[in-house]
């Protein structure tokens, strides 16, 4: 995404978000990848980052909305993320309860620092283990692992197949994923597991219960091809 376009997803935050305190440290290596800037290779990886003066944007890779603004202080070897301003427009994002809003923020950069990390442990978990080699047996995919809760998950899956959503993308896996939800409470925490190899078209988004001992869902997002 080319400079205009990172400024025009920044304009485009709403006059009504929520501020609130971040209070994160990292090290400028560890910054180094955001300030960089981060865009999905795909619609499953969810988010583009970038950095513009002083701010740490996240937008939606599929919508370019722009659903966090964190504020930044570059020091010498440290960049500190202060505090963070939440997008609540409800028809971008909807802000249920202000520390999960934090805590999805943190998440997300978590996620992409695991990426510089040792694997994460959740491989190593029985089932998972299991399942991952049934999907990726010669261990050519790399794998991001994450959490959402059952409402983030309905939210997300739902609004891609609303309208103008699902002119653009098929969800495949979501029928089956739904069904097995239904029993399920909004705050439950599922873990996610990210599938991916670019060279052979890969990419798909495993969904585990909380324990890790049952797979829930597997979701493809397949772009639609204008004809």
């Amino acid at each position: 995404m080319d400079i205009d376009g990172n400024e025009s997803i920044a304009a485009s935050f709403p006059a009504n978000y929520i501020n609130a305190e971040l209070g994160i440290t990292l090290s400028a290596e560890q910054f180094e990848p955001f300030k960089t800037g981060i865009y999905a290779g795909s619609m499953d990886e969810k988010w583009n980052i970038f950095v513009l003066g002083d701010v740490l944007f996240f937008s939606r890779s599929w919508t370019n909305n722009c659903i966090f603004k964190v504020y930044i202080e570059e020091q010498e070897d440290l960049v500190l993320l202060k505090n963070v301003d939440i997008n609540n427009d409800p028809a971008e994002y909807r802000v249920v309860d202000i520390k999960a809003s934090v805590d999805h923020v943190k998440w997300i950069i978590q996620l992409y620092l695991s990426r510089q990390e040792v694997v994460d442990p959740k491989l190593k978990l029985p089932f998972i283990r299991d399942t991952i080699r049934k999907e990726d047996p010669d261990n050519e995919c790399s794998k991001i692992v994450g959490s959402r809760t059952v409402a983030q998950v309905r939210h997300i899956y739902n609004a891609l197949n609303s309208s103008p959503n699902d002119e653009l993308f098929t969800v495949r896996g979501w029928v089956k994923f739904e069904a097995n939800l239904l029993s399920r409470v909004d705050k439950e925490a599922l873990v996610s597991i990210y599938i991916t190899n670019k060279a052979k078209d890969i990419a798909k988004t495993l969904y585990f219960d909380e324990t890790a001992n049952e797979l829930l869902g597997s979701i493809i997002i397949e772009k639609i091809r204008a004809e």
